[in-house]
């Protein structure tokens, strides 16, 4: 995740008087805060840190940009302090940072744990992993700016915590019983990882992260993995590290987490739990590259994208809903290309008469997916070995695409081409799987109330998934 080097921005509010409480002695420094040292961006991971003071003081630097901002946005952050704990007597000395962000002390002499003694509101940082020594007597503090998110997280529906970028997260557990659940769904392939900021320091609570595969509002729950591990530690608290490589065909796939926690003293209660979402490089694994596909459809016919030369009267009614179907059943058998207008409607083998023009989904959701295809979480990269993003959406000027000419509900009538891309979708995600698929497995809302009550088909009516008529 990009460092943070603006923290001061929100600095001019920031009038608090940080508290001072902590374990073990606290010795006032003897710096007077106003040590020198040189702003050094980070490079290579983080690695490199500012050059050792000539007078053999401690320092620690903040990353920020100085030149992005005015003397008056300075003026809180001698509110801010550095602290470095002795690792062997846990004696403790404070320094006041200057207006080039950095803290400066005399007189140390060994190995220190260092941290904040109260991150700026709004910022976090990992209190767990910088060090002093006689030897690097420099520190270089990374500041993340906590993203915002909407929902408690309390249920994996209604209030669920979506996170749509990679950044720093803060979440709060009242008690032991408490969790809280949140979904991402990356929207390209990489490396990805979520690692827990908890301070291990007091080693009373402990973090644990669950994932699960899904979609939307749907939870694989036999895919449950727990990690209580892989960050910083101490001998009960445990900071969780989750990692994956997500290939090009996975992309727009969502996966569902829940933060719990376990603890050896109640009281210790609330636990903030900071963590960062990190995109840390690229993955050029899984399958190869899938082949474009651009649509053949003459748009024309419908006007200059004009919706409402093709909204027929009536209300959409999915195929699997139709008057007189059972058990939701999808059927090809009952439709047919009509090759006068090059569209699939529903077909009287008696009369032989074409009825109802059959449309499919779109750029709106449908019962089975709770995103439209046009969605860049959805997973169209890759369906079969071919790329449908052209054919739906992209903004090659080269081929015009079917999301332009949709009607009010995000529909277009069904052709040959689209029914490939329909199927294409279906047997690639597997929606349906033996009674296990997306499809075919029914939902009910947090009330018990059914709300999709699951599809039938046979292998060849897979494609009709997303598809209805006006009636």
């Amino acid at each position: 995740m990009k460092t943070l080097r603006k923290f001061l921005l929100i600095l001019t509010a920031l009038c608090l008087v940080f508290s001072f409480g902590a374990c073990g002695t606290y010795t006032p420094p003897s710096g007077d805060g106003d040590g020198g040292g040189t702003i050094v961006p980070p490079g290579g991971g983080g690695t490199e840190t500012p050059p050792e003071p000539d007078d053999g003081s401690f320092t620690v630097t903040l990353l920020w940009n100085k030149e992005s901002f005015t003397e008056e946005q300075y003026e809180n952050i001698d509110l801010l302090q550095a602290q470095w704990t002795d690792i062997e007597t846990n004696e403790k000395f404070r320094a006041n940072f200057n207006s080039e962000g950095v803290a400066s002390i005399d007189g140390l002499d060994g190995d220190y744990q260092v941290t904040l003694v109260t991150p700026p509101d709004g910022f976090t940082y990992n209190p767990n992993i910088y060090q002093a020594t006689n030897a690097l007597t420099s520190v270089l503090i990374d500041l993340y700016q906590l993203t915002p998110t909407r929902g408690t997280g309390a249920d994996p529906y209604q209030t669920c915590i979506t996170i749509s970028a990679i950044g720093a997260y803060r979440v709060t557990l009242q008690n032991a019983s408490q969790e809280i659940w949140f979904k991402v769904g990356p929207s390209e392939r990489g490396l990805y990882s979520m690692e827990s900021l908890v301070d291990v320091t007091a080693n009373k609570i402990n973090p644990v992260l669950y994932t699960y595969d899904g979609h939307d509002e749907y939870i694989n729950y036999e895919s449950e993995q727990r990690i209580d591990d892989g960050g910083a530690s101490n001998t009960f608290t445990k900071n969780f590290r989750w990692e994956i490589q997500l290939p090009q065909e996975e992309v727009g796939s969502i996966r569902f987490f829940v933060i719990r926690s376990t603890n050896n003293d109640p009281s210790a209660y609330p636990l903030v739990v900071d963590f960062i979402y990190d995109k840390d490089g690229d993955f050029t694994g899984g399958v190869q590259p899938s082949v474009p596909v651009y649509p053949e459809e003459d748009f024309s016919k419908w006007g200059d994208g004009d919706a409402q030369d093709i909204t027929p009267a009536g209300t959409f009614t999915y195929c699997a809903n139709r008057p007189g179907i059972s058990n939701h059943l999808l059927d090809e058998e009952m439709v047919r290309l009509n090759p006068e207008d090059g569209y699939y409607h529903y077909y009287d083998e008696v009369t032989g008469e074409y009825g109802d023009l059959l449309f499919a989904k779109i750029t709106q959701r449908t019962e089975v997916v709770d995103l439209p295809f046009t969605d860049p979480r959805m997973s169209i990269y890759y369906l079969n070995g071919k790329d449908y993003t052209s054919f739906l959406y992209g903004d090659d000027d080269e081929y015009d695409n079917y999301a332009k000419y949709v009607n009010n509900d995000g529909c277009y009538p069904v052709t040959e081409e689209l029914k490939q891309f329909l199927m294409d979708y279906a047997t690639s995600q597997a929606i349906f799987n033996d009674g296990e698929g997306l499809a075919e497995i029914s939902r009910e809302d947090d009330k018990g109330n059914v709300v999709f009550a699951g599809y039938n088909s046979d292998e060849e009516s897979q494609w009709m998934f997303a598809c209805g008529y006006y009636a």
